[in-house]
């Protein structure tokens, strides 16, 4: 009788975890995905930043306290291309990151809308959120990039 009741207590511990998985993002790697995105954007005299790092998140417009990883990966030479991605503590945080960095696009239009290459670049940029995952792509091939981001979720 015990053996059963154990049986019937281990089999609804087994079985209460099988359901739909609605964390879908437990299941991607933040550094494989951004290593994915960097060498296809694969900027000229390129630069990463860690966005935990106060100062980084601080130039976007980024509190800390709403992200768990992130990154910005950015060229050097005079050109607006940059991959901001961030994966956040979810719900308002999510929101707090997406209007951060679409005054960064806000900024970037701004001073680049002389410069008829780049203000094209950044009217086609991609601003996106996919589960606690945001993210701005500012480049040549932004539908290529997004794409590589979008795939990781499937």
């Amino acid at each position: 009788m015990s053996k059963l009741i154990l049986f019937i207590i281990v089999s609804s511990l087994l079985f209460s975890g099988c359901g739909k998985n609605t964390d879908k993002n437990n299941n991607i790697n933040f550094l494989e995905l951004q290593t994915s995105l960097t060498s296809k954007a694969n900027f000229e005299n390129s630069q990463i930043e860690d966005l935990k790092n106060i100062t980084t998140a601080q130039k976007y417009g980024i509190a800390t306290d709403d992200i768990e990883e992130g990154f910005v990966y950015f060229t050097n030479n005079e050109k607006p291309d940059r991959i901001i991605m961030t994966k956040t503590k979810g719900g308002p945080s999510s929101e707090n990151i997406e209007k951060s960095l679409a005054n960064e696009v806000s900024g970037l239009m701004s001073a680049w809308k002389d410069t008829p290459a780049e203000a094209t670049k950044l009217e086609e940029h991609v601003l996106k959120t996919k589960d606690n995952y945001v993210i701005l792509i500012i480049s040549e091939n932004s539908a290529e990039l997004e794409d590589i981001f979008d795939n990781f979720f499937q």
